[in-house]
């Protein structure tokens, strides 16, 4: 079977969540027997983060086997000058409402590249297709590519919500941005109907995603748990002795990674600044834990001088992060909205690396288990409490590194849940062959 993979982005080990899932999809198709050509839609504007790495993720792409084709092009001129007038603005939205091509174009830019995707497939023969997320479907989608499964992150309308009900109180806040909030909300969900509806099949990685697409008008919507490489293999737990035994100091230590800037990361962090950090203080002085905040981006200026400690560490973006992981003594998922999948829990498990989050989390990893595989708190209070008891207590903590690197093993390796993909790719493709004869 030969897939077009078409991915906004390109995927790699250890750049961010949606990266490293699509990364394992590429390798699980490649080890079950079936080429892959990924097509790359890559924003080659400065702003772009990996912008500096594509070259390393397209030369680790081939090293296993898959056929890269990159699609450049620049965000602005995708999206055009937008006036700033409040009253073109609100015009603006209202037409976007009342025009569905107009809300596609308006919300997801990417629609604008399909010409493009087009002379890109032109001479390539597949039997099937693989979208990862509504960007890459969007580009797509004037094309009626067949069979097509789509597989998605985050619903396209939450995270701009999340970012407007976690702001401070403002009159404009409830009084302008509420508005637009709605009103993008409503072509947002319009716009995902419209998508998937041209597709052959569609899941999501996220399992609250997935039942809220079955209640919105795809009740065959699949569940894919999301597949992580396994970095440390059946050795993971002397991995992880011999890395924290190479800590100097002899201070716990404590992770927090993912982009700082974004929203999935940056709501937990007024937790880690506010409430953690205090705590820790007084329990271990400061002299007796180090918090190591790993990723890009940098922490909500209001939060921002809470963090500037001596005993935090800003590491920065690490790839491949897994020394990060096998160091740690527990890694803390502060995220306290139902945004998405935390693909940083899952790779934790991998690593045996003790998990405490926010309840939250486990609407997206319904396989979260407090006391098994995590401890899930309610509050802050909570959080830090639960941090405490795994810093100080040897039994949990071996305990909780067992629970995940068992939970990871059973659901979410490549072997498994990549093979998840792969079987309904070899469905569609096989449904496709039979329907031609």
């Amino acid at each position: 079977m030969r897939v077009g993979f078409i991915v906004q982005g390109l995927p790699g080990e250890g750049y961010h969540g949606g990266a490293l899932t699509c990364w394992s999809v590429v390798r699980e198709l490649i080890r079950s027997g079936h080429q892959v050509c990924v097509i790359s839609l890559f924003d080659v504007t400065e702003g772009n983060p990996y912008l500096k790495s594509r070259g390393q993720q397209e030369a680790a792409l081939r090293r296993e086997g898959a056929e890269v084709v990159v699609i450049e092009y620049a965000m602005e001129a995708l999206t055009g000058a937008r006036s700033h007038d409040p009253l073109a603005k609100f015009g603006r939205w209202i037409g976007r409402i009342c025009s569905a091509p107009d809300g596609l174009a308006y919300l997801m830019p990417w629609v604008k590249l399909a010409e493009e995707v087009r002379r890109a497939l032109a001479g390539r023969e597949f039997d099937g297709f693989l979208c990862y997320h509504f960007d890459a479907l969007a580009a797509v989608h004037p094309l009626c590519l067949s069979p097509m499964l789509a597989v998605v992150g985050d619903l396209w309308h939450l995270p701009g919500y999340f970012r407007w009900r976690e702001g401070s109180f403002s009159l404009s806040k409830y009084a302008v941005r509420g508005i637009r909030v709605a009103l993008e909300s409503m072509i947002a969900e319009r716009a995902m109907s419209t998508l998937l509806a041209s597709t052959t099949s569609c899941g999501a990685f996220a399992g609250h995603y997935a039942e809220w697409l079955k209640a919105h008008g795809f009740p065959k919507t699949l569940y894919f748990r999301t597949p992580v490489p396994d970095a440390a293999g059946p050795k993971w737990d002397l991995l992880r002795s011999e890395a924290r035994a190479g800590r100097t100091g002899g201070k716990h230590r404590v992770l927090v990674i993912g982009d700082l800037a974004t929203t999935s990361t940056s709501s937990g962090l007024r937790a880690v600044a506010h409430a953690v950090l205090p705590r820790l203080v007084d329990e271990f002085g400061e002299d007796g834990f180090e918090l190591r905040l790993v990723g890009g981006g940098a922490p909500p200026n209001d939060i921002a001088p809470a963090l500037r400690k001596p005993y935090v560490c800003f590491a920065g973006r690490v790839v491949p992060a897994d020394p990060e992981f096998l160091a740690a003594d527990v890694m803390i998922v502060p995220t306290n909205i139902p945004l998405g999948i935390r693909v940083r829990v899952i790779t934790a498990w991998s690593f045996g690396c003790p998990v405490v989050a926010h309840r939250a989390n486990a609407s997206g990893i319904p396989e979260m288990r407090h006391g098994e595989n995590s401890l899930l708190a309610d509050t802050d209070a909570q959080l830090v409490d639960a941090v405490l008891r795994v810093l100080t207590d040897h039994t949990l903590r071996s305990g909780l590194s067992a629970g995940g690197r068992g939970t990871f093993e059973r659901s979410f390796s490549e072997s498994v849940a990549g093979q998840q993909i792969v079987k309904e790719m070899e469905r569609l493709a096989g449904a496709q062959a039979t329907n031609r004869s």
